[in-house]
């Protein structure tokens, strides 16, 4: 009789099972035997979207592609663990994602009841969940929910997940949050901000002390997009947000003339360290993206080793106005104001980017054609390097 493989192989054949989505596979292995029920079942609680589409849906959980995307109810999810306790005592979700609808009713007016309900059972659901690595709170539809619209015992939970040894992402989109939250994840690596209204010392959320080095999150990756960036240098700024002096990654959307300078100075603190560097301007027009270009002449000394460069119009000829300034990136914030840049003083060049092996650039201006063109980087630009 052959020998049976290594348990090892099965998991990792239950992973590509998992990451390309295949969950009715992963419910045929575990009908097979305890042996691949032990082996399979993990992958396929390994991550779990709650929706507040519908609060009330008590059916049995099914998870398939379409409920990764648009997601379960948190009571489907709690009846499931209650029937299932080795789900949470043996750390099977690894990866949680909170879908929260700010629906209103015809005045207005935020369905209190609604959110109150929701609240208390993701409160309920996320406490016993200690083994999660990454998390994702997203808003949905139109309105901005806000941190303070949620209840205390879900603040409560939220934190107390923040603090998890084992939560290393963390993505917030579309969102109201005090950036005093995330000071409590002393173990995240990856954090993305996607048109969130962050803040930092309001709400009455307070400025704590000066938080020791060797309990400071140390960031390898960054991702801002549509957010406040004053908010976020003072942040990073105030000795309680995260060291990002090992930070190996950071993609940033540049929308106004300030925010080169704010992202400057993320850069002037990883310069040493950074490798990809991804840039897009949304869609803020021809001058940004003329600023965009002056750039390229301020990083022939980076050693690069790859350069993507990519144009996109629809409709319109792409004519690339005069800049708006040598120099679009500057090496002191706009904000706070009290920071002393004099060690800083001068134009910030990408040269000074030491480690830069990856420069991405994702530049898109808007028409009124349905039809696109793709432009590539002239070739003495992309040979310069």
């Amino acid at each position: 009789m052959p020998e049976q493989l290594p348990p090892e192989l099965f998991d990792d054949i239950f992973f590509y099972l998992r990451a390309s989505e295949d969950f009715a596979s992963l419910y045929a292995f575990t009908e097979i035997n305890d042996f691949f029920h032990t082996l399979a079942e993990p992958h396929l609680y390994y991550h779990f979207t709650l929706s507040d589409h519908d609060l009330y849906d008590d059916s049995t959980v099914i998870v398939t592609q379409n409920s990764i995307f648009a997601g379960h109810s948190p009571l489907q999810v709690l009846n499931l663990l209650t029937d299932k306790p080795h789900i949470v005592t043996r750390g099977y979700v690894r990866s949680l994602k909170l879908l929260i609808e700010a629906e209103t009713n015809y005045g207005g007016i935020m369905d209190t009841e609604r959110r109150r309900r929701w609240s208390d059972d993701i409160a309920r659901l996320i406490a016993p969940l200690t083994s999660l690595e990454c998390v994702t709170m997203s808003q949905q539809g139109m309105g901005m929910l806000l941190w303070r619209q949620f209840s205390r015992d879900l603040q409560v939970a939220f934190g107390n997940m923040l603090n998890l040894p084992s939560l290393w992402e963390v993505e917030i989109c579309y969102l109201g949050l005090p950036l005093e939250v995330l000071c409590r994840s002393a173990m995240l690596k990856r954090l993305r901000l996607s048109g969130s209204n962050v803040s930092f010392g309001t709400h009455g959320q307070g400025v704590s002390p000066r938080t020791p080095e060797n309990q400071r999150a140390s960031l390898s990756a960054l991702n801002f997009r549509h957010t406040n960036y004053p908010s976020i240098v003072s942040w990073l700024e105030s000795g309680i947000g995260p060291d990002i002096s090992r930070l190996q990654y950071l993609k940033a959307t540049l929308e106004v003339a300030s925010d080169y300078q704010h992202v400057s100075y993320m850069l002037s603190l990883c310069s040493s360290s950074l490798i990809h560097l991804a840039l897009d301007p949304g869609n803020t027009g021809l001058s940004t993206c003329s600023s965009l270009l002056v750039l390229i002449s301020l990083i022939t000394r980076a050693r690069i080793a790859n350069l993507r460069y990519k144009v996109i119009a629809r409709g319109q000829t792409v004519v690339m106005e005069p800049p708006l300034s040598r120099y679009p990136f500057s090496s002191s914030p706009l904000f706070p104001s009290s920071f002393d840049a004099a060690s800083l003083s001068g134009p910030f060049s990408l040269s000074c980017l030491s480690s830069l092996k990856h420069l991405e650039l994702c530049l898109e201006m808007s028409g009124f054609s349905s039809f696109g063109r793709a432009y590539t980087a002239p070739f003495h630009l992309s040979t310069e390097f």
